[in-house]
């Protein structure tokens, strides 16, 4: 079975969800309706309690819970998945129907004849290669098919394996090896798939030495767990090890009455039946990653509508701190002047006071967003941006505007520290 996407909006689901009753909704997307509650809770999409369809049914009053805000940077959509059973195209179909005609039955020889490349190389492989304690090889060499059976067997096994390439070519359908994955594999109309030559193991329980029998009744609990052995049984088994998910048959082995030989024309359509589910799974994962890379894509655009609407709102907290600091200034500055000409009349132009209020002016300027240098000359706001100049580049946006808070801040401080060790009059 396969998932097949349904894109929905969280208001349209809050509306079908206390319209039409939990397990009759959630048949019609092809779910359980214990999926489609989590959906529900993962959008925090109220669902109608028990009993609320039979009071509504009966024509009592219910209410319906009203739809909750989402909290930020959470989805407004789902997907919800549609099982559909992956169907074959009118190619395919031919190719299965073509397989099971009587004049395209697969018949093994007898004896070797013309060997395929492949058996040939497998042969000359397998032909000096070590068994393991099971009595099966302990290794191949590369280009070798994924056979993996006992020495006595190896006959009959290259007979099949030759039978079955050579038709599998005449129908047009390429068999390799995998040198990186020591797999073999073939490929069926345009989807690659993996297969293998198995011998069945017969396991029968390893009889204690006699030194193991002694040790038995001393230290019984190192024996609670029988030891096997494994040994070739003759019964061969055709595996379709790849793909993972459910294809229907994948196994082909030797029974009471049934030999491999006789199920090669089933074992290839078991091939096509492989290759059409790769299809649609392949399909399916491009789909979902398109899904996927779209679904970033606008989570980027969120996240980047987001840190320039943080910036916007810094720029305008920073602009506002500093506006604030400069009509404190003014205000104090008008202070002092009123101060003096209470106490000693007119300021005198070109004194240290008059000085100190021309200068001060000049850092309430600075530090007010609204009138910004406009009281220093060229060379005064040259100078000014040179702290700007100096420092490092700001990476972002949001540094630049922290680095333009700090350095009006810097101002304010040095006015302040300036003013607290001011000569007296």
């Amino acid at each position: 079975m396969y998932g097949e996407g349904v894109r929905i909006e969280r208001e349209k689901l809050y509306e079908e969800v206390w319209s039409t009753p939990m397990v009759r909704l959630a048949q019609r997307y092809g779910i359980s309706d214990v999926g489609l509650a989590k959906i529900c809770r993962k959008l925090r999409i109220p669902v109608p309690g028990r009993g609320y369809w039979q009071k509504k049914k009966s024509g009592k009053r219910v209410r319906c819970k009203s739809l909750p805000p989402l909290t930020e940077g959470q989805e407004n959509v789902a997907m919800i998945g549609r099982t559909t059973k992956p169907t074959s195209n009118d190619e395919e179909q031919v190719h299965i129907d073509s397989e099971k005609l009587s004049e395209n039955s697969i018949a093994v020889e007898d004896t070797l004849r013309e060997v395929h490349p492949l058996i040939a190389k497998t042969q000359e492989g397998l032909a000096n290669t070590k068994v393991d304690r099971s009595g099966l090889p302990a290794g191949r060499d590369h280009g070798c098919l994924d056979i993996k059976v006992g020495k006595d067997s190896l006959d009959r096994t290259f007979r099949i394996m030759d039978a079955l390439l050579k038709v599998l070519n005449r129908r047009g359908y390429t068999v390799s090896v995998d040198e990186e994955k020591r797999t073999t594999k073939t490929t069926v109309l345009g989807e690659t798939v993996v297969f293998s030559l198995e011998e069945i193991l017969d396991r029968s329980e390893r009889p204690l030495t006699p030194a193991q029998e002694k040790d038995k009744i001393r230290n019984p609990w190192r024996y609670s767990r029988p030891e096997y052995d494994y040994n070739p049984s003759g019964k061969l088994s055709l595996k379709i090890t790849d793909p993972s998910w459910n294809i229907g048959r994948r196994i082909w082995s030797d029974g009471k009455k049934q030999r491999v030989e006789n199920v090669l024309d089933s074992f290839v359509i078991g091939l096509i039946k492989a290759a059409v589910a790769e299809r649609e799974h392949r399909i399916q994962r491009e789909r979902w990653e398109r899904e996927r890379k779209e679904e970033e894509r606008r989570r980027r655009e969120r996240q980047r509508l987001k840190e320039a609407e943080e910036r916007k709102l810094w720029g305008l907290f920073t602009d506002a701190i500093c506006w604030n600091r400069s009509q404190h200034i003014r205000a104090y500055i008008q202070a002092v002047e009123d101060a003096v000409e209470k106490s000693a009349g007119d300021i005198v132009s070109g004194s240290s006071l008059d000085e100190w209020l021309i200068w001060a002016r000049k850092q309430a300027d600075r530090l007010d967003p609204l009138a910004a240098f406009s009281c220093c000359t060229k060379e005064d706001r040259r100078n000014d941006r040179s702290p700007y100049q100096n420092r490092p580049t700001p990476e972002t946006e949001l540094d630049l505007i922290w680095q333009r808070l700090i350095t009006r801040s810097d101002y304010f401080e040095r006015s302040t520290v300036w003013w607290a060790d001011r000569p007296r009059w």
